[in-house]
């Protein structure tokens, strides 16, 4: 090449003689690096030019994959390239993922050349090195063409300016460092000078590409998938030494990946298998070269993760491409199993750990994944390869090709089966000893030995091997050789040297080691029978697969003659303790079975996987306990995931995979569905109803018939036991077994009968326990076959498909976890009201029996059954029209009411006091109790949860009665109430459900002793901001009425209504409701939601959590509402649609946007809330300016989804995402640049008008989406949303601005972060200060006075300093960005530069302090908390220890705090510890290093949490090192200033004075005192800290 891409020095010195190595593991190219490996290792690898294989099948796979590699048309794999540079492409490109408008194009050429050289270096075949070089050449000519700047790749540069700016591209970094890891490897293994010289070239435009970039820029670009680029320029800076190579290699560090991998935290769920899997390899091989410790525990733990707890029988991993919860598979077996490319770096980073350790762990994972996997990806006639190496029942591999489809694991598939020698042997680390791991037939020559080893095996066919010395020298070489003992040979291992037996001590999964003086002619044979075995998946006993010793068998089911319809998979009945004796092999057939008299309908053949092509298998299968009226003993029934089976999923596709599978819609016709006219209304409802949500699948509605036989062929057939007369038949006559759900609570069996009646060939039954359990089986087929139950409220369309098959043939329910579960309607009088009024009830002009009606139908959807109807006095009272109790009852619906409103009367609207007098119990009660009295004669005869309760009208305190008096009064009232029930009902009195809400003042009648009958359920309530006043002691747990929960999502009241949009964190409410179920609140759950809308995703969330608690958790709740949009809107805007989710409630969170005019309502007198600045500052921390980026960041990305998705979607889409999302980024924006505009006018700025006229959109802007919400679908929703909902809120209007004349003259004037206060404190111009711990940026802000624009310049004369600029000209203002060269500036403690900035004859000096000692250095603190300008901040989520006991367990949670990150001490039904023996302590400790000592003081940021009991308190320690611990608490009384202060910040701030003795590493403890208290952060103050809201960013030393 003619042109110099570099300017490194010395590189003679890599133009050496060829090498036939690869550039990853330690022990090899060690004479080609300078950066030499720089930790202890226990064993080298071998170069792929030592092993060469001999026949068998991975010899075999090879040849296949030659035939590819010498069919490959260097032009086709450079057409991309050229067209990329404007050079004539001489050839036709190449298809699928290579094609011209594919984004990733150019990955597949770095694959090839990779495989071009490894099969060089493995065969010697000059003809793969050939084309190789001319491969390379082409490149070179590109980049040449390209340019000076050395970038090369497929696609132009403006991709990688795409992923810098986080707009949506795919991958760029991904592809190109395959092109950087192909051109090393031809470089290493080829000696390939040119290939150097151009990824030489590549390396120096990515750092002058990515070396600018801040912290953010770089953590935004790691989002997009970059695959090996740290491993790569890892590898390269140990061949070249150059230090920016190793800087380039850590730019690539990804934090939000890689830390909570270091601190040994799984947070893999949910995430991008492939993604991850390289950067945990970069961070490998970073160890080896840098030996930093961190990096090696990412390594081993992610290793250890993701092999115990996310990897199949196989060896692989990823369902759908993601991680699956830990432990959790064995619902995760989709057609889209285990990607081959993430094996391919498994194996890689195998390799890494191996050479650390050598433990025989790694060979046997090695092994499994060898055989099973990569073997098993390869078609052995075609050579193509699979993507997906599926895992499904029944299903089948389904091979990619090259040249045509060209996906990555295409792109692998060339590597894969080129490399089969690389891990068969391995020397130890001093090269005096050889491990044998795999035993493959091969022959290593080890030159520095003279020896040559040959091993001989027909291994797996056969369990033996022999290693036999084909050449030594004379003298023989004395040394150990260690043999595998394979984790799996439980039957014992026979070896012999040279015939003679050996002594092994050894166990399994442990080397045999065999030191002697090895000559030629000496022989190994080691014989390691084989045994079957069942491996079971590790969240269940239920489901495992078999195995032939590390051999997985699949059950043959039959040729691929349509790979998209799976057949129908057999079940295996048996007693497998003694698996042998049902499994038996197969004559003349190796490693093949034939399961014996076990198989129904027939037995099957059991072959190994890597042999299966071709036809369809499965491999996983089911266990569960078989019960038969004749055997009287329980067998083990083993049957295919989601087979049919009583506990499958239930599953309905838009294909017959089985004859089993029952047609719902087929050949155009839709089922028949048969009910029973004596059956419950709600049943004929919601039959009719499924027979409207197939026509919305299918567009052909199904027919309901209530005829006295059943009519058709086929049918379904929808019932309630002892109400159904042909389902009471079947149970008769014992074809339906409903055992499990008789006698239950709204459970239900979904079950395919065959011959069920005369002339019936079969039916589908859905039969419910009760009434509504026979709603929710007929509810769970619909939204199993894609109705949403938003399908109507939230607009969310419905797929459509040609036929509907249900594969599952049984299913039984369990019973929920919530009796009675449900929601308010929190009718403040600005949505439902004036909606149903206006647009969907006019003819009523108010909430009646139609909008009852789709309420009652959502509810009933999401599997809700309860209802405390509208009650303010915008609304006609609930009974006010007869109907609405008639429509409730016809859906099931229980009806409850508010904590006001006793035995269903609305005293809002109903009580007439000129007619009925006042509403006081103590002066009026036989007026009042005769309303009741009437109610209940009215509305007894329907299904009711009553409310026992006396306050005063709607919301109001009790009145006329002392204090001293309440109890007493009180306990008359329920008395009097439940004498009103027993009068009417009739029942045993404590039978009825009767509910108490301790809510209010109500709270501290109760706690004053008032006594609740023992049948009535306590219910209690929350502090209307999400966070539980208290729950049941021990005692009330022992309560017959149990205990419930009323829970807030929407709230009109002090210290501020948020009614307007559904901001409450799923986090927080997952977090109360669990603790509220771990105390006994079963029975009753009601959510308030406002107006349905826009809460519609808490209200969900809120009922699937109350219907089945168990199945939630932190990590799952924190992952919900992601996961249910993407089922909705697409899995690939998942990952976005999560990092909306995460931010908008994380902002929400810190403050929410109704209350973002910061003034409180009900204050005083001035009931109205006055808007004010913010605590959120411009001058500190750049928190108002960071707050208002995230909200655009996330109100951009949403729009993109919006107009990127169909015309259906859109209207789904703005109603749940775009509409709250935007909605609360100009909310934001509206009042925090009329604050930015406020303080500008103080400043006299010229800017100041400007921002008015921004505030003035942003408020328009608001007006303008809420009436698109109101106008979406012509107008269905009209009046639903409006952002003045509340009574006293002003944040709707226009807030205070100000405008001012600017005077004529310019006048330049500079703004420094952190200068609190610009007036009567000296004119010091000093930026804050930095150090290279955090190394943060600052900024100088210049901004005009006058109305004439003004020159600038800016100079220094401290070559250190870096400015963005140096010149420019100011309107209104301009900001400078100031950042240090860390490789320039001065040691010391007090460096300080000076910046002069001049505009004509003005001229201002700006102070850059610097902090720069000598000790610590930064990588003696990474991992810690650092002091930085007087504080250290500290993210209480990440700790770095924890200290347990048995029943206290320390966790971090994602999704709360300020931070997003919360540490909860303990649950909080635990036993507070002893809190005497602090050094025993439950608690979270942190590492922090400060460089000053003496007093400091510690703010804490905690969760308003109240005692969880009156038996406790809300109470934790602090404590610094072994120092005086002070126990602080949360508790505040509810409406005391405090509580205000609190839920007003989301935070209860606690404030202490400690000592920190002296300068230097320091541990900050966080104590467990009262469990279940959770803690956002911690701010150690040493004089530095500036004012904000959130405090400062957090100090932690990556």
């Amino acid at each position: 090449m003619k042109i110099k891409l570099l300017t490194l020095t010395a590189w003679t010195a890599l133009t050496l003689m060829p090498v036939a190595i690869h550039a990853q593991y330690p022990g090899q190219i060690e004479e080609m690096t300078k950066v030499k490996v720089n930790v202890p290792l226990k064993a080298l690898s071998f170069n792929y030019s030592d092993v060469r294989l001999l026949d068998g099948p991975f010899k075999r796979a090879m040849e296949v994959d030659q035939r590819w590699l010498k069919e490959a048309d260097v032009n086709r794999f450079l057409h991309t390239f050229r067209v990329t540079a404007g050079l004539a492409t001489g050839a036709q490109s190449l298809g699928g993922w290579e094609s011209l408008d594919c984004e990733v194009r150019g990955h597949t050429t770095g694959h090839l050349l990779s495989a071009l050289s490894i099969m060089y270096a493995s065969t010697g075949d000059e003809q793969y090195r050939t084309k190789g070089a001319e491969l390379v050449k082409g490149l070179a000519e590109c980049q040449q063409t390209l340019g000076k700047s050395g970038y090369l790749s497929a696609f132009p540069e403006y991709f990688i300016d795409r992923a810098i700016k986080e707009e949506i591209v795919w991958a760029p970094f991904y592809t190109l460092h395959k092109v950087y890891a192909g051109l090393l490897d031809q470089y290493c293994l080829c000696s390939n000078q040119q290939a150097m010289d151009v990824l030489l070239g590549m390396c120096d435009w990515a750092y002058n590409k990515l070396k600018p970039l801040n912290e953010a820029q770089l953590q935004g670009m790691l989002n997009s998938e970059f695959g090996g680029m740290p491993e790569t320029l890892y590898n390269v800076y140990a061949i070249t030494g150059n230090p920016k190579h190793k800087e380039l290699a850590t730019l690539f560090y990804h934090n939000s990946i890689l830390d909570p991998l270091a601190a040994r935290k799984d947070s893999l769920a949910g995430i991008h298998v492939n993604t991850q899997v390289p950067k945990v390899i970069g961070e490998a091989r970073g160890y080896e070269l840098t030996g930093n410790s961190r990096s090696a525990t990412i390594a081993n733990f992610f290793w250890e993760a993701v092999v115990k707890d996310h990897t199949y029988v196989t060896g692989g991993n990823s369902d759908k491409e993601i991680f699956s919860k830990p432990g959790i598979l064995s619902d995760q077996l989709s057609e889209n199993t285990t990607e081959t490319c993430n094996t391919y770096n498994m194996l890689k980073l195998t390799r890494h750990l191996f050479t650390w350790d050598a433990l025989p762990t790694y060979a046997d994972y090695y092994e499994r994944a060898l055989y099973n996997h990569i073997l098993s990806s390869q078609n052995p006639e075609t050579g193509g390869v699979t993507y997906y190496h599926t895992l499904h029942p029944g299903s089948c591999k389904k091979f990619h090709y090259p040249f045509r489809d060209n996906t990555c694991c295409v792109g692998t598939g060339y590597e894969n089966h080129a490399k089969y020698g690389e891990a068969i042997y391995y020397k130890t680390a001093d090269q005096n000893g050889l491990y044998i791991n795999l035993f493959i037939a091969s022959v290593l020559n080890w030159k520095e030995k003279e020896l040559t080893i040959r091993q001989e095996t027909k291994y797996p066919d056969e369990a033996s091997t022999q290693i036999i010395i084909d050449s030594a020298p004379e003298t023989g070489v004395q040394m150990p050789v260690m043999l595998r003992y394979p984790s799996w040979a439980i039957d014992g291992v026979t070896v012999k040297v040279n015939g003679k037996k050996q002594h092994v001590k050894k166990v399994p999964g442990s080397y045999i080691r065999i030191n002697r003086n090895w000559s030629k002619g000496d022989v190994i044979t080691m014989e390691m029978p084989m045994s079957l075995h069942i491996e079971y998946m590790p969240d269940t006993k239920e489901m495992g697969a078999i195995l032939y010793g590390p051999i997985v068998l699949a059950a043959e089911l039959g040729k691929t003659e349509d790979p998209a319809k799976n057949p129908e998979v057999p079940a295996l009945i048996g007693d497998f303790k003694k698996i042998d004796r049902c499994i038996q092999p197969v004559d003349g057939k190796p490693l093949t079975f034939r399961t014996v008299g076990i198989g129904q309908p027939e037995d099957v053949i059991l072959s190994p996987l890597f042999r299966n092509y071709g036809q369809h298998y499965t491999v996983y299968f089911k266990r569960m306990i078989y019960k038969s009226t004749i055997m009287k003993k329980l067998f083990l029934l083993f049957l295919l995931a989601y087979a049919c089976n009583a506990f499958a999923q239930i599953k309905i596709t838009d294909r017959q995979k089985s004859t089993a599978d029952f047609p719902l819609h087929a050949n155009g016709k839709s089922c028949n569905i048969q009910i029973d006219a004596a059956d419950y209304e709600v049943v004929n409802k919601v039959a009719h109803l499924f027979a409207e949500d197939i026509e919305r699948v299918t567009g052909v509605k199904g027919t309901v018939s209530t005829s006295k036989s059943v009519q058709g062929k086929e049918a379904v057939i929808i019932g309630t036991l002892g109400h159904n007369k042909f389902i009471d038949e079947l149970v008769k006559k014992n074809k339906l077994n409903v055992s499990s759900i008789e006698n239950g609570w709204e459970q239900y069996v979904i079950k395919v009968l065959n011959k069920p009646f005369k002339g019936v060939d079969r039916a589908l039954i859905i039969a419910g326990c009760d009434r509504r359990g026979t709603a929710y089986g007929t509810f769970a087929l619909s939204e199993a076959m894609g109705v949403s139950p938003l399908y109507w409220w939230s607009d969310v369309p419905t797929k459509k498909q040609k036929a509907l098959y249900l594969e599952t043939s049984e299913y039984i329910s369990k019973a929920p976890s919530i009796k009675y579960r449900g929601i308010f309607i929190n009718d403040e009088g600005w949505g439902i009201t004036p909606w149903a009024a206006k647009t969907f009830e006019p003819e009523l002009g108010d909430i009646g029996p139609k909008t009852y009606a789709k309420v009652c139908e959502l509810i009933l959807r999401m599997k809700g059954n309860m209802l405390a109807p509208a009650m303010h006095p915008g609304s006609g009272a609930f009974n006010k029209y007869p109907e609405n109790k008639v429509v409730a009852d016809s859906y099931g619906i229980v009806m409850t009411s508010s904590h006001c409103e006793p035995l269903l009367f609305n005293n809002v609207t109903e009580w007439f006091k000129d007619s009925m007098g006042d509403w006081n119990y103590i002066t009026n009660k036989d007026g009042i109790n005769k309303v009741l009295d009437k109610r209940i004669s009215e509305n007894g005869p329907y299904e009711n949860f009553y409310t026992l309760a006396m306050r005063g009208i709607h919301d109001s305190g009790l009145v006329g009665v002392s204090k001293d008096n309440e109890v007493k009064l009180m306990e008359e009232v329920l008395n009097d109430q439940r004498n009103i029930l027993a009068k009417h009902i009739n029942q045993d009195i404590d039978s009825i459900p009767q509910l108490f809400v301790p809510y209010k003042e109500v709270m501290d009648i109760y706690e004053k002793g008032l006594k609740v009958p023992d049948y009535v359920t306590l219910v209690w309530p929350d502090d209307n901001y999400g966070y539980l006043k208290r729950l049941s002691n021990k005692n009330e747990q022992k309560r017959k009425g149990g205990s419930g929960v009323y829970y807030h999502i929407s709230y009109c009241g002090e210290p501020h209504d948020y009614l307007w949009i559904n901001t409450t964190t799923p986090t927080l409410i997952y977090e109360e409701m669990r603790k509220a179920y771990d105390t006994g609140a079963t029975r009753y759950w009601l959510l308030n939601v406002g107006d349905i809308k826009p809460g519609e995703l808490g209200m969900k969330f809120f009922l699937d959590m109350a219907w089945d608690v168990e199945s939630f958790n932190f990590e799952k709740t924190y992952t919900y509402e992601a996961e249910f949009l993407a089922s909705i809107f697409g899995s690939k805007y998942e990952n976005e649609l999560s990092d909306i989710f995460e931010t908008y409630y994380l902002l929400a969170f810190q403050h929410k946007p109704e209350s973002m005019g910061w003034g409180y309502e009900w204050n005083n007198h001035h009931d109205r809330e006055r808007i004010i600045d913010t605590d959120f500052s411009f001058i500190n921390y750049n928190e108002a300016e960071n707050r208002m980026e995230e909200y655009d960041r996330i109100s951009d990305k949403s729009e993109k989804i919006w107009k990127a998705l169909p015309k259906e979607y859109k209207a789904a889409y703005y109603e749940l995402v775009h509409y709250p999302v935007k909605g609360a980024a100009l909310m934001n924006k509206k009042m925090l640049v009329a604050q930015q505009n406020r303080w500008y006018a103080r400043q006299g700025r010229a800017a100041t008008n400007m921002l008015a006229d921004q505030v003035k959109s942003y408020q328009d802007s608001l007006d303008y989406y809420t009436d698109q919400f109101n106008s979406l679908l012509n107008g269905k929703w009209n009046h639903m949303m409006s952002i003045t909902p509340g009574w006293t809120g002003t944040y709707q209007n226009m807030p205070p601005i100000e405008n001012i004349t600017v005077a004529g003259e310019a006048d330049m004037q500079i703004f420094i972060p952190g200068q609190d206060c610009t007036y009567g404190m000296g004119a010091v111009h000093a930026l804050p200060c930095v150090n290279p711990y955090t190394k943060n940026n600052s900024f100088i802000e210049l901004y005009n006075r006058g109305s004439k624009p003004f020159n600038w310049k800016a100079t220094t004369q401290d070559n250190w300093i870096k400015l963005n600029r140096t010149t420019g000209k100011v309107n209104l203002q301009d900001r400078i960005t100031v950042s240090v060269d860390w490789n320039k500036v001065p040691q010391g403690d007090d460096v300080v530069g000076v910046i002069e900035l001049t505009s004509g004859n003005q001229t201002k000096k700006v102070f850059v302090p610097v902090f720069n000692p000598a000790s610590p250095t930064v990588e003696e603190l990474k991992g810690m908390y650092v002091e930085d300008n007087g504080c250290v901040s500290i993210n209480a989520g990440k700790f770095h220890r924890k200290v347990e006991n048995s029943g206290i367990k320390i966790r971090a949670i994602k999704g709360l705090g300020y931070e997003n990150d919360c540490v909860q001490l303990g649950e909080a039904t635990q036993n507070v510890p002893n809190m005497w023996f602090t050094n025993k302590s439950p608690k979270a400790e942190y590492d922090f290093y400060t460089f000053n000592g003496g007093n400091a003081t510690v703010h804490v940021y905690a969760l308003p949490l109240f005692p969880i009991d009156s038996k406790h308190d809300t109470r934790y320690g602090i404590m610094i090192d072994d120092g005086m611990v002070q126990w602080m608490t949360t508790s505040a009384k509810e409406y005391s200033s405090q509580w205000r202060l609190n839920v007003f910040r989301n935070s209860a701030i606690s404030t202490i004075n400690v000592n920190v003795d002296k300068p230097g590493k320091h541990t900050l403890k966080l104590i467990c005192a009262d469990p279940g208290m959770i803690i956002q952060k911690v701010v150690i103050d040493f004089g530095g800290m500036k004012r904000s809201y959130l405090g400062p960013n957090v100090t932690y030393i990556k």
